[in-house]
């Protein structure tokens, strides 16, 4: 549901009216009563939603100024933004981003962790809270805590589409909309990490997020996973250029699925080639992160929503998430 104001120039900005707890125009009058006392009228406005007009000129200024103001605070100053980035889909940046914020989290660390996959959320699925609910409340989107005692946040398409077999079928300007709202609306609190789990390529969603994010705060960079073969690092060097034109820095490369680790003997086969991604890091000049081989309860654990890193943190797997976080 949109909320459209009429505001200055004749243009009209749009906030968010979500929420099921209670009535629509109950829900608008709310939100607009928390920025201001002016009057308002509520008109339902055929397919663009409800529109509500601000009626004093001073009324709709200050109005937009306190949202500005508002959306400002949503992400605090002293939280780090790390974008995760691959330039083709299927080499688990998903499984990348979860474990890196697990990892952060264990550090003692309060961390957030996004999802901008509008079309493919899998984060909710992996740590086991689809049915998350997300709130709405007078000072935003209030994110799912994934563990009641861990300080960790999910935000994702996930909990707003409700069944997982719906398809969110939007152009790109929609899924801009989202994405801005995902930046914009969401009351992180006071995070220390702020993961953001990108889907493939490089394209609409990853120029929206970037320059939203640099309007509030500027990521301290990007975590590029490839798998070690050829084609997937071609792809790879793709999403290395788009982040030299975006003007974002380059953390370092992991890469993904670097060899078959034995269940029984612990032995690392490389079923696919290996040392793609270290190639491309001394290629590009980049820092190597680490390498993650393939492991079955790595890949159960995301399957069932459980920790790998918390029930296997002795495993070869786990520290290299441990020493990778070191780097942030």
């Amino acid at each position: 549901m949109s909320l459209l104001i009429q505001g200055l120039a004749s243009a009209a900005t749009r906030i968010s009216a979500l929420g099921p707890s209670f009535g629509v125009v109950q829900q608008i009058r709310t939100k607009v009563r928390y920025y201001l006392p002016y009057p308002t009228e509520v008109k339902r406005v055929r397919k663009q939603g409800y529109r509500v007009k601000i009626q004093t000129v001073n009324g709709r200024r200050e109005l937009m100024q306190r949202i500005l103001d508002r959306k400002k605070k949503m992400l605090s100053p002293n939280t780090k933004i790390y974008l995760i980035l691959s330039g083709k889909g299927g080499v688990g940046k998903s499984t990348i981003a979860s474990q890196i914020a697990v990892s952060l989290v264990n550090s003692g660390k309060k961390v957030g962790l996004l999802d901008v996959d509008i079309c493919g959320p899998s984060l909710a699925r992996m740590f086991s809270v689809e049915n998350g609910e997300v709130i709405q409340t007078e000072n935003g989107w209030q994110p799912v805590k994934v563990r009641p005692d861990k300080e960790l946040y999910l935000m994702s398409m996930a909990f707003l589409i409700g069944n997982r077999n719906s398809a969110v079928i939007w152009r790109g300007p929609k899924k801009h909309s989202m994405i801005r709202q995902f930046v914009t609306d969401v009351n992180w609190g006071q995070l220390d990490y702020l993961i953001i789990d990108t889907p493939p390529g490089t394209s609409d969603e990853h120029i929206s997020l970037v320059e939203c994010l640099k309007e509030h705060k500027a990521p301290e960079g990007a975590i590029l996973v490839t798998t070690p073969q050829i084609v997937a690092c071609n792809d790879v060097r793709r999403e290395i250029t788009f982040c030299h034109k975006a003007s974002l820095n380059i953390v370092g490369i992991i890469e993904n699925m670097s060899g078959y680790m034995c269940p029984h003997c612990s032995e690392c086969t490389n079923i696919f080639s290996s040392g793609g991604g270290q190639a491309l890091a001394n290629m590009a000049n980049i820092k190597f992160l680490g390498s993650i081989p393939i492991e079955t309860k790595l890949c159960h654990g995301a399957d069932v929503g459980k920790s790998f890193i918390e029930n296997f943190s002795e495993s070869r797997v786990a520290k290299t998430f441990d020493t990778i976080v070191k780097e942030l």
